[in-house]
């Protein structure tokens, strides 16, 4: 049996930027902390090349969106915090492939992704 070697996968490097903000709030009571932070972006990362398995077919990526929330618990006492902080990111990107000839695309398949912290 042959086996043939495995197609080389390309990556994107993605042009655009995003453009976003913040809300974080701390707040003490006696020596216990507590935090909040939210961070969303709306983003314009795209790319595109050719897909190396099914030649005549173009791989596009996108990513819209993304963000993060976190909370934080600590203890101070005189100039110390010892805290942990915990929370999730999420991020809204798009697979799509087209045809090099026609243009035309394939659905496009959006879904949500995301990680614990």
């Amino acid at each position: 049996m042959v086996r043939a070697p495995p197609l080389p996968i390309r990556s994107h490097s993605a042009t655009g930027g995003p453009l976003g903000g913040e809300i974080r709030f701390r707040w003490q009571i006696a020596n216990s902390v507590f935090g909040i932070r939210a961070n969303g972006n709306c983003a314009d990362f795209k790319d595109s090349n050719a897909n190396l398995t099914f030649v005549g077919l173009q791989d596009e990526t996108r990513v819209d969106a993304f963000g993060l929330l976190t909370g934080l618990l600590g203890y101070a006492w005189t100039d110390v915090l010892l805290y942990v902080k915990g929370g999730a990111a999420v991020a809204r990107d798009k697979y799509q492939l087209s045809e090099f000839a026609t243009g035309l695309p394939s659905p496009t398949v959006a879904k949500p992704g995301g990680a614990v912290q």
